[in-house]
């Protein structure tokens, strides 16, 4: 009788030896069934894999955890891979993490603060041309003017 590590272990075998035959013997047209059977043939290795890691591997339950996540993620990609929708959900990260979410609210301002805005940019605009016209001394003595002009000789 086998235990369990090496039935698990002739299993894998066993499905590594079937993998092998549809892909290189077994006349299957290149299509979805042989990418189907590939995929889930390779689920039952990675399951079977993880399965024989978690029960028969001594270390710590947060490694176990991290090591878990880890092959499921990369499992889910290569299911992804093997059926072309990989590039999809990835342009479609993309978009999402490139989108600008805001409100309409928060982009408009209301009536009365965009025209005093308008005021004052308007008032500035004049005392800088204005000032811009006179010569250096009157300038720093402007009120308006709070800036300080040094003339160096």
């Amino acid at each position: 009788m086998l235990t369990m590590p090496a039935a698990a272990v002739l299993s894998l075998f066993v499905v590594g030896m079937v993998l092998w035959l549809i892909n290189g013997f077994i006349p299957i047209p290149a299509g979805r069934i042989k990418t189907l059977l590939n995929v889930v043939l390779g689920l039952i290795v990675v399951g079977i894999g993880l399965w024989l890691i978690n029960a028969y591997v001594p270390m710590a339950g947060v490694i176990k955890g991290i090591l878990n996540i880890v092959v499921v993620i990369a499992t889910c990609v290569g299911v992804l891979q093997a059926f072309g929708l990989w590039e999809p959900v990835v342009n479609m990260a993309r978009k999402i993490r490139n989108h600008r979410w805001t409100h309409p609210e928060q982009d408009q301002q209301p009536a009365i603060e965009k025209a005093a805005t308008e005021e004052a940019a308007t008032e500035r605009a004049a005392r800088e041309k204005a000032s811009s016209d006179k010569p250096a001394s009157e300038r720093a003595e402007s009120p308006h003017d709070s800036a300080v002009t040094v003339i160096v000789k």
